[in-house]
């Protein structure tokens, strides 16, 4: 009966260094494939990174022609204003040269 303890106590003993055995082996295979998607994460980020920097750049430029538009409109506006009041001041101009 002591036998018997004794040798499920050695299986276990054994079974234990097994399995630290295995386990090590299995993280030695692991960490390198941990080690590429770690590599592929940070590239990853790199380039998000670079397309926010991107994306600020062109909101602001987005922004400075839209400025710009708005401007040359108004511009373009007023010439057009100024060219609708031109009859005016032309009949104005003609009726004050005839009286």
């Amino acid at each position: 009966m002591i036998i018997i303890l004794y040798a499920s106590i050695a299986l276990l003993v054994v079974s234990i260094i097994y399995l630290g055995y295995t386990a090590i082996k299995a993280m030695k295979n692991i960490k390198p494939k941990v080690n590429e998607l770690n590599a592929t994460a940070e590239r990853v980020n790199e380039r998000m990174n670079g397309i926010k920097t991107e994306t600020a750049v062109l909101n602001d430029t987005k922004d400075k022609i839209s400025e710009d538009i708005q401007y040359k409109k108004e511009s373009v506006n007023k010439i057009i204003g100024g060219a609708k009041e031109t009859p005016t001041l032309l009949k104005r101009v003609w009726e004050n040269g005839k009286a």
